[in-house]
């Protein structure tokens, strides 16, 4: 095994050379020139930083051999090379570290005046020998160091041994190291004076966006002027406060968990990725609007507004159109551009108006035009989005543009901006997207005072970056990573990347200083010190009050004062809702609480007993519930959270150290010491007693009706046989010695599992007149010898003879079993065979008989799987008839997922299940159970679908549904096949219906005759019906459907609808003389979206068509451009552009007719994601 060398000797660390060393190595030669056969330092050493800041070196030696057999003294140093955090860091080679073995270690260089530093690393070293004529990797080792000043290098003595190794070392050997500095989290701010943001699930989307923002002090400090109060109903810009607070004065990283929840989002919502640009937008104008009315007020206009002026001016006559618009964002082209100038020329390019474009100039008709934009004014903070995902016509899908795109520290935008200035910026933050156009993450580099001093802010780690290096890794483009050749030194291999900078923010330069200055106490509002102070003390204590609760253990106490008369199996009711009462551990009048530290020890629980108990105790543990206790003696010298985790303590003592106050078990004697001021000390337990076992004893009476009480529960000397128990039994239930064996039954009740019946109790019956051996045993109730073996926890039950016995007599055996199987199980609807924009046939059903929404169900836990459906089906039959071969019933393995499994069947399993015979065995599974109901029994379930049909107003909302059973066998599924092919059966109004248990609200399709499905008029004088396919969520019109359109790759699809609608008499003559336009108008970000159909002269020009649909909305609106994305298995329909403001004959350049109309919504996000107004 490789020696590795001794970190925590700083003498032998000493002993090595390093620049600005303590001493100089007493023995060792150190060659600081090339070696005459380094021809040069490229040739024989190259180094790269790589795209996540790691480093990597590679080091050739063309021969060791001469060293070590003339020269064991030398040693060889390599050149410097850098990580991505600036670190320097260098080789040392030793041919002869030791007589028999080659040393490598790796060095940080650390000057004596930051002796404080200190970074830790992973170091991976790696050996390359010349076999014949390739290289092979031959030996890799890797060490986790700290290094510091003391501590500078680490490596092995004995990285390479001469013996194993020395045929190789004659010819070139080359060495890989690669050092993977650690990121600090929680001490960021003590390695870089800057602190870093928790990712509560997927947030680093708003991280990086909140780092860029606090940098900007001048923002900060309007933010900081909000007036704010701990009462606030808007909790928004308050938690905005104490996470730039935090950020500024404290140690540790801050968290926006209070942010999150003022937006009025739940947990969930933290898990999904958003973009950031769009999250910039939305809370910007939330936040504007929270300013208005503040000290704060403006600062946005101040800070992120531009202007720009869109014109169309004409060439041969005096016309210019123009329009001045705000702006807090310029997106800029990637695609087609290599840099910031050419995207900035591409975004202000004229555009010349034509031809057949021309532009209509009021009063000079068509006019050969110019059209373009022009900056009029650039805000103080230029907010750059970088267009790095486009849709990809080829490949049917979104996807990421990583190519290289230079942008620069300082930029000239003079040429851009109309209005005269010093229109001069530098770069003050990169928000770089890590990832492809499904999945990624984002973080971002910052340089908060423009001085080249750059840092890396990814969620809570913030680290040192070289300038050079937050540039090249953020600009895109391939990486070329560095390797080890077989028949040479190193080759370059290019590599995808997909890390590239998303958004830029540059700050006007000669605006820096005051958009920059400093701020310190004295800028922030006593008020809001006084908050954040007290929301921190109130945190402390909570974490505090957390971390001594996390310490303790509670421990639930039984003794006999407590259990007395009970009447229920065993000796406690169970830990679980099944039975119609409390938990156990939550039913304060089944146990006492007692709270200890969880490392103390069993000897300190009975120390603190005995503070209340003046007699002898014995402490027992067992599990809580109706059967299978698990009885055995608490050890003393064992901790307490290995005994009672899930167990509670039985203390067998002779006198009553319980009562009840206020609905609780209470010490008869409070004298309770804290649980810090307990102490453990180990005893050993001395134990020279006749042998005893601990039994509880219960007693059965039928007047008519049963009962069943505990009477005694104590330990006993050993009982010689049954009798003799039965004696015991009597003295404890009439205070008498004397023989009643003539008149009890006895029953044995075991603290053990029934191995036979595992879905019972284990309950043996003894006779009056049966007669067994007793032994003091914990194995199997009667051996082959025919003795009965009693364990600690068994239950003895007493039964007196009845004679005559009644018809509805039942034993205490038969009662005990009654009581145990009886339970109330909830059984949940869920949706499970839903369509998406549908209501399912479930669901309708539900809607008549909402009781069935949750079910809870007196059931015996031997009962089957179709006993349970058929108690569902019998309460859902009481409104509309099902049967129960139509319920099936799901489990969910993780109670927050809505992933549910099929319940495993009798006869099969269901992913490694096994089979749910009965209720019980559905508990051993599960606690919760759900159901659904199919429209056919569930055996068909492979073999059947529904095809559901949506009949739809003019906005494309649901007026009835429809649905049919189909056999998902059928080779061509279209519209005439579904309406029961209408040419052979001559029906005029086909039949939709479930053909087992018709649901009224289910309705059928309008009458129709057949007809050309080219015209999709369908033959009717009177009414023209249209199908449609819309995409849902949006409802967005994907296409009209012919009456022969295959519709199988729809129909078993949720995310696609099928709909007609009716059209009026003015929309049918409409349809002969204009052309049709799907328009989808939505809010931006939102989820509500509404179809409709238009109809417009086929000449219609783009002006025209904006003009014309704008008419319709009091609000600001823009008519946008859409395509058809695919994705995935469905098709959303996203918008592009904004429909140009031009002459072009609207239906010749847009073919596809879809047009979207785009609200203003400032509060909503997309993906259902809102900050929520107050």
């Amino acid at each position: 095994m490789q020696k590795r060398e001794d970190q925590n000797s700083l003498l032998i660390t000493l002993k090595r050379p390093r620049q600005n060393s303590i001493s100089d190595p007493p023995q060792k030669k150190h060659i600081e020139k090339p070696l005459p056969f380094q021809s040069s330092t490229s040739n024989t050493f190259r180094s790269q930083i790589l795209q996540n800041g790691d480093a990597k070196a590679f080091w050739c030696i063309p021969s060791l051999r001469f060293d070590i057999d003339n020269n064991k003294d030398i040693f060889f140093e390599s050149p410097a090379f850098r990580t991505g955090n600036g670190d320097k860091w260098n080789i040392l080679l030793w041919p002869c570290k030791t007589s028999s073995t080659v040393g490598l270690f790796v060095q940080m260089e650390v000057s004596e005046e930051n002796f404080t530093y200190k970074k830790s690393a992973t170091v991976y070293f790696e050996a390359y020998f010349t076999v014949g004529s390739k290289l092979e990797r031959k030996v890799t080792l890797n060490l986790n160091h700290i290094f510091s000043f003391p501590y500078r290098d680490s490596g092995y003595d004995d990285f390479i041994k001469h013996n194993e190794y020395l045929q190789y070392l004659n010819k070139p050997t080359v060495f890989e190291i690669t050092v993977s500095p650690a990121r600090p989290h929680e001490e960021s701010k003590e390695a870089t004076g800057y602190n870093g943001i928790i990712n509560e699930g997927t947030t680093c989307y708003m991280n990086s966006l909140l780092q860029t923002l606090y940098f900007l002090n001048y923002f900060r400090k309007a933010v900081y002027a909000m007036p704010t109060a701990l009462k606030d109903q808007d909790r928004l810009p308050l938690a905005l406060q104490m996470i730039f607070y935090h950020l500024q004065f404290c140690d540790t990283p801050a968290n926006t968990r209070e942010l999150l929840t003022s937006f009025g989002w739940n947990s969930d919502q933290w898990n999904v990725q958003h973009d950031v640009q769009e999250f910039n937008c939305i809370l910007s104008d939330h936040l504007e609007n929270k300013m208005k009315g503040t000290p704060a007020e403006g600062t946005y206009t101040k800070l992120f507004v531009g202007k720009m002026e869109s014109f169309i001016k004409c060439k041969n006559v005096s016309f210019t159109s123009t329009r001045t618009e705000n702006f807090t964002d310029i997106q800029l082209n990637v695609k087609g551009c290599d840099d910031i100038y050419n995207s900035f020329d591409k975004y202000i390019e004229i555009e010349s108006l034509t031809g057949d474009n021309k532009y209509e100039a009021e009063g000079f008709g068509l006019q050969d035009a110019e059209k373009g934009v022009m900056f009029l004014e650039l805000p103080p903070v230029l907010q750059l989005q970088l267009k790095r995902f486009e849709y990809d016509y080829y490949c049917d899908k979104m996807v990421k543009l990583n190519h290289k795109y230079n942008f620069y520290d300082d930029i000239d935008l003079n040429k851009y901006v109309k209005t005269q200035g010093d229109w001069k910026y530098s770069l003050l933050s990169i928000l770089v997207h890590k990832g492809n156009a499904v999945t990624g993450h984002y973080f971002s580099y910052i340089s908060p005072e423009l001085n080249g001093k750059w840092y890396v802010f990814n969620d809570d780690s913030v680290d040192r970056i070289l300038d050079s290096q937050a540039k090249i890794s953020s600009l895109g483009g391939d990486f070329i990573e560095l390797e080890v050749s077989e028949n040479g030194f190193v080759k370059e291999v290019i590599t995808k990347n997909e890390t590239c900078a998303y958004m830029l923010v540059y700050i006007k330069t000669d605006m820096k200083n005051n958009i920059l200055q400093d701020l310190g106490q004295e800028d922030i509002p006593e008020h809001l010190k006084d908050i954040f102070d007290s929301e921190n003390k109130r945190r402390e204590n909570e974490i505090k009050q957390k971390a001594f609760k996390d310490s303790l253990l509670t421990i639930y106490l039984l003794s006999f004062d407590v259990i007395q008369d009970y009447s229920f199996p065993g000796i406690t009711i169970y830990d679980n809702d099944f039975y119609g009462y409390d938990k156990f551990t939550m039913n304060s009048g089944s146990r006492a609480l007692l709270e200890m530290k969880k490392e103390l020890k069993g000897y300190d629980l009975e120390m603190e007993i005995k503070k209340h108990v003046s007699t002898p105790v014995k402490l027992w543990t067992f599990i809580p519930g109706y059967k299978n206790w698990q009885f055995k003696p608490l050890d003393l010298n064992d901790t307490l959270i290995r005994q009672l985790t899930n167990r509670a303590v039985y203390i067998e003592t002779q006198e009553s150290i319980f009562y009840m106050i206020n609905s609780q078990w209470k010490f008869i004697e409070e004298n309770i010491k804290s649980p810090s001021s307990q102490g453990t000390e180990i005893l050993e337990e001395e134990s020279n007693e006749p042998e005893k076992i601990f039994l509880f004893f219960k007693w059965y009476k039928w007047d008519g009706i049963p009962s069943i009480k505990l009477i005694k529960g104590e330990s006993i000397t050993k009982c010689s046989d049954i009798n003799d128990l039965r004696k015991h039994f009597y003295m404890f239930k009439m205070n008498r010695n004397e023989d009643f064996s003539g008149k009890m039954r006895i029953y044995i009740e075991k603290s053990s599992e029934n191995f036979q019946n595992p879905n019972d109790l284990n309950i043996t019956a003894i006779e009056s007149y049966e007669n067994f051996e007793v032994t003091f045993t914990t194995r199997s109730l009667i051996s082959a010898t025919g003795k009965i073996s009693l364990s600690n926890g068994d239950i003895i039950i007493g039964e007196e003879i009845i004679d005559p016995i009644t018809s509805d007599y039942i034993t205490a055996k038969q009662h005990l079993g009654n009581l145990y199987q009886s339970i109330y199980i909830n059984v949940a609807y869920y949706n499970k065979y839903h369509k998406y924009g549908f209501e399912s046939f479930s669901y309708q059903i539900l809607n008549i008989a909402p009781e069935g929404y949750f079910l809870k169900l007196n059931i015996r836990l031997q009962d089957s799987q179709s006993e349970l459906k058929q108690q569902i089906a019998n309460i859902i039959s009481k409104t509309q008839s099902v049967s129960l071969e139509q319920i099936v019933l799901f489990y969910t393995e993780n109670p927050h997922s809505n992933n549910m499994i099929p319940l495993p069947g009798i006869d099969n399993t269901t992913f490694g299940k096994k089979p749910c015979k009965t209720v019980s065995d559905i508990l051993k599974l599960t606690n919760s159970v759900f159901y659904d109901i199919l429209p056919y029994p569930s055996s068909l379930i492979e073999k059947k679908t529904l095809v559901f049909f949506a009949y739809v107003n003019n906005k494309f909302s649901l007026i009835k549904q429809h649905y049919k059973i189909i056999d998902k066998s059928q080779i061509r599924i279209t519209i005439e096949t579904i309406t029961n092919d209408l040419q052979s059966q001559k029906l005029t109004k086909p039949s939709l219906i479930n053909p087992l248990s018709p649901v009224s609200p289910i309705s059928t399709l309008p009458s129709y005759n057949l007809s050309s499905p080219n015209d999709n008029t369908n033959g009717s004088s009177s009414e023209t019906i249209v199908y449609y396919l819309l995409n849902h969520p949006q409802n967005g019109i994907i296409k009209e459907i012919q009456l022969n359109d295959s519709l199988q790759s729809y129909i078993d699809n949720p995310n696609y609808i099928l709909c007609y609608r009716i059209l009026s008499p003015l929309e049918k003559n409409l349809t002969k003389t204009q052309t049709k336009l799907f328009i989808l108008t939505y809010k931006k970000g939102s989820n509500i979206f509404s179809s409709e159909v238009m109809y417009f002269n086929h000449k219609i020009t783009c002006k025209e068509l904006i003009s014309t649909l704008s008419q319709n909305y009091e609000e600001k609106a823009r008519v946008m451009i859409l395509i058809q994305s695919p994705y995935a298995d469905r098709i959303e329909i996203k918008p592009i552009r904004p429909l140009e403001d031009s002459e072009n004959h609207f239906f010749e350049r847009y073919p596809e007719k879809l047009i979207g109309i785009e609200l203003p919504c400032s509060y909503v996000y997309k993906n259902e994601l809102k900050i929520k107004e107050t």
